[in-house]
């Protein structure tokens, strides 16, 4: 990690810390409580932006506005909306960006223009006067106080499984899949539209959000159809929700409620998913790509992370899916803390401490000196 040419000093400044996920993004000082917000910029007719608490005002004043999620798959794309975004970080601190480092997780694996284009925008647009990338495998680890495992990310826009030995990301066994939350929201809203014509319009993904939230567990007993067993009064449910014009509206649930999270383990269930694996596969699939003696060590470190994987039943049902489809000399442990979907910001503030993160911060002179490609010194 001593790469040449890397700062070798740590910022006298507290760092922002940033996690940018699909769904929402963490943010706060370093060593400090964290900070979430809804990744969505809504925009007026005007292309003023609405961002966190101001959305909802404007939304509740009769504004009119579109909302645009930046970045879905994960920062493929660089725009204006994720730099609102960073620059709302920056204002809910109360800092100048030209004063303070930044410390900025980012997926598993990354283009390396994509990077080479984050960076840049960090240093000419924000003019951060120091910079650290961390790939968020390591920041997950490092916020459950470990140093290797499986790392097992059910987000809002994929699952991606990512081994880390001895401080070592093994890129080679890195597998993504794009089911997650959205998947699941997306299958409950088809439902709802069947239900009701209110759910026509995609303005009302945040409410269907918040349906699955409340109604669509992922039952470990749902395997091999038993989901059809359960008691007819724990499958129906009735649902009121308030829509984004203020309206209420009241549903009768059924089964569907349930088939709903049942997607990410069995996706054939959706006709425009036969294509996907389900999210043990993932796992499973990383694990088989290692060496038999390392996967040995690193199945007994399976850390969960991401919003999604807080559906209620959902530990209980992977584990039980994984032991049915994994060998008896690689039973994975899985370990789903209970700040999961903060344990990335978590850790990557705890890295910000860390002595061997001391050499690796970029400086603005360093990025002058070499440019965007500075960056990849610090990850090799």
């Amino acid at each position: 990690m001593n790469s040449p040419g890397l700062v070798r000093k740590m910022p006298s400044e507290k760092a922002l810390v940033i996690d940018l996920g699909t769904y929402d993004m963490l943010h706060g000082a370093s060593g400090a409580d964290v900070l979430r917000v809804r990744t969505l910029v809504g925009v007026d007719g005007d292309r003023v932006p609405f961002i966190g608490g101001r959305r909802e005002v404007a939304r509740g004043k009769g504004v009119l506005i579109d909302e645009i999620n930046p970045a879905p798959e994960g920062f493929s794309e660089m725009d204006n909306v994720t730099e609102k975004l960073w620059a709302y970080a920056f204002e809910q601190q109360g800092w100048k960006s030209h004063e303070h480092p930044v410390m900025l997780t980012i997926p598993a694996r990354m283009p390396r223009a994509a990077l080479e284009l984050l960076v840049q925008t960090w240093f000419e647009i924000f003019n951060v006067p120091a910079l650290y990338c961390l790939p968020s495998p390591y920041a997950v680890l490092y916020g459950t106080g470990k140093m290797q495992g499986v790392v097992l990310d059910v987000g809002e826009a994929a699952t991606t499984s990512s081994p880390v030995s001895n401080g070592t990301l093994l890129k080679y066994a890195i597998h993504r899949e794009p089911l997650g939350g959205r998947t699941v929201t997306q299958y409950f809203k088809e439902y709802l539209n069947k239900l009701s014509p209110d759910f026509a319009t995609d303005h009302h993904a945040i409410v269907t959000k918040e349906a699955v939230a409340r109604c669509c567990p992922s039952y470990s007993d749902a395997i091999n159809g038993k989901i059809y067993s359960i008691e007819k009064n724990s499958i129906e449910r009735d649902l009121n929700l308030t829509l984004p014009d203020g309206n209420e509206l009241s549903l009768s649930l059924g089964k569907e409620r349930l088939l709903a999270g049942e997607v990410l383990f069995r996706p054939s269930f959706d006709p425009h998913l036969l294509d996907n694996i389900p999210v043990h596969q993932v796992l499973w699939n990383s694990i088989q790509a290692l060496p038999t003696s390392m996967a040995k060590d690193l199945v007994q470190n399976v850390i969960v992370a991401g919003g999604t994987s807080q559906m209620d039943g959902f530990t209980a049902r992977l584990t039980s899916e994984v032991d049915c489809i994994s060998s008896l000399q690689l039973k994975p442990r899985v370990i789903t803390p209970r700040d999961r979907t903060e344990l990335a910001w978590k850790g990557a503030s705890l890295a910000c401490s860390l002595a061997q993160f001391e050499e690796l911060w970029i400086t603005k002179e360093q990025y002058n000196d070499a440019g965007p490609s500075v960056v990849h010194k610090g990850l090799s």
